[in-house]
């Protein structure tokens, strides 16, 4: 280990700082678990042991509904997930559990057929930042074992959080919020924050990654998941539902698919099911439940839409505090949420109870800076747009080797490259 100002590095992460190395991301052909060696097919039986459903997008008359639409696709934009989010497509378990079981990733620099330097793949978000901003947006301090997306008072924040929990971090349990996701809407957000409350000034994400870089490591961590079932007998209490975001990879490849299971949608009653709204909607607006700092962060009502006071380009809706009156206009008596706590009430997920929650490793979010001259990678960055399509894209210039995978059973590789010239795929 190698000690740092943040702590200590890895070896090979250190190695990588050294130019020994290039990042390439654990999760190809094997892995010891104990004193077992786990190859591909080991882990597509567990993945197949777990529950397959489809993957539940943003519902674009829900949102309408709500009257959060514009700023829940500004968001969507911002985070470079716009069409990954609004692009619902069916699953497919075979080929779902046949990529992830034998996915690997080398992130190389684009101007290097044999990488010296590698890449960094960690966000570059400083940790005071994301502090703050939860400061802003939830209840109390930040940390990720006890962060609710009831503290999340804000109903767009809160519903694109549901969406992140959903797609990119795809898990059964989405109650709790986790550093990528509140990395994900810090990004979403920075250029309508300039400055938090406490006097941070809101940067964002300085490693410069595309959003593609933490999309593949959510695909490899999944590997991480069916090891921590397995090792306690619990591989059939998994769910995997993130197959909705392979699926394009797959179409690109024109890969023949069957048996499609359906994507989901964050709606209405999906939404009732999940605690964010309360009830029947009344004359047509919804009951919206949040955690009101004048009820000492207990649970209050507010009617949605209301797009005054939602809005997220306006700074006292992202801290959210409506006025009391347009709490006690539901017929509410204050006393009645007068109680500490209640925010903190576990928020169904709105999907069968877990036995084993979903937990991938946490990204270590640490202050990053370039030294010296702009990377490569960094340069191309900022010369395109880093949209996640860049990502089917790439993957689609590999596609032969998935074919021979599916056709063949052979191992996968990807090898993710940031490229100068798009064209050239």
């Amino acid at each position: 280990m190698v000690s740092t100002t943040r702590g200590t590095l890895s070896r090979a992460a250190a190695e990588k700082a050294e130019g020994k190395k290039p990042v390439t991301e654990e999760g190809s052909g094997s892995r010891k678990s104990g004193s077992a060696v786990m190859k591909s097919k080991d882990y597509a039986e567990i993945f197949d042991q777990m529950s397959f459903v489809g993957t539940r997008y943003p519902d674009l008359t829900a949102m309408a509904e709500l009257g959060i639409s514009q700023d829940c696709h500004y968001l969507f934009e911002e985070m470079q997930l716009a069409r990954l989010m609004m692009n619902p497509l069916p699953a497919y378990k075979k080929e779902t559990i046949e990529f992830l079981s034998t996915l690997r990733v080398n992130f190389y620099e684009p101007d290097e057929i044999v990488p010296e330097d590698g890449r960094e793949t960690e966000p570059g978000t400083p940790q005071a930042e994301l502090q703050a901003f939860w400061a802003m947006i939830g209840v109390g301090e930040y940390m990720s074992s006890t962060a609710k997306s009831t503290h999340i008072r804000n109903p767009v924040l809160r519903y694109v959080h549901k969406a992140l929990a959903h797609t990119i971090y795809a898990r059964r349990d989405v109650t709790g919020v986790t550093e990528k996701e509140l990395f994900f809407l810090n990004e979403g957000m920075k250029k309508v924050i300039h400055t938090l409350p406490d006097g941070t000034e809101m940067v964002g994400d300085r490693s410069g990654n595309s959003v593609a870089t933490y999309l593949l490591k959510s695909f490899l961590s999944y590997r991480e998941y069916a090891l921590s079932l397995n090792k306690v007998h619990k591989a059939s209490s998994g769910q995997l539902s993130c197959g909705g975001l392979i699926t394009p990879i797959l179409m690109n490849c024109g890969i023949t698919l069957e048996k499609p299971v359906d994507p989901q949608a964050i709606n209405i009653q999906y939404l009732r099911k999940s605690t964010y709204l309360r009830g029947q909607p009344i004359s047509g607006r919804h009951n919206y439940q949040f955690a009101y700092r004048q009820f000492n962060f207990g649970l209050a009502s507010f009617f949605l839409p209301n797009q005054p006071l939602t809005y997220i380009t306006v700074g006292e809706n992202i801290d959210f505090e409506p006025p009391i009156d347009t709490i006690l206009e539901q017929g509410q008596e204050e006393e009645e949420y007068d109680y500490p706590g209640a925010a903190d009430v576990e928020e169904s997920s709105g999907d069968e109870e877990n036995l084993m929650d979903y937990k991938t490793g946490e990204f270590h979010f640490k202050n990053h800076e370039i030294k010296g001259r702009k990377s490569a990678a960094k340069t191309a960055l900022e010369s395109i747009n880093t949209d996640i399509t860049i990502f089917y894209m790439i993957l689609l210039y590999n596609y032969y080797v998935f074919k021979r995978f599916l056709q063949d059973s052979l191992p996968l590789e990807v090898v993710f490259l940031y490229l100068w010239d798009l064209k050239s795929l």
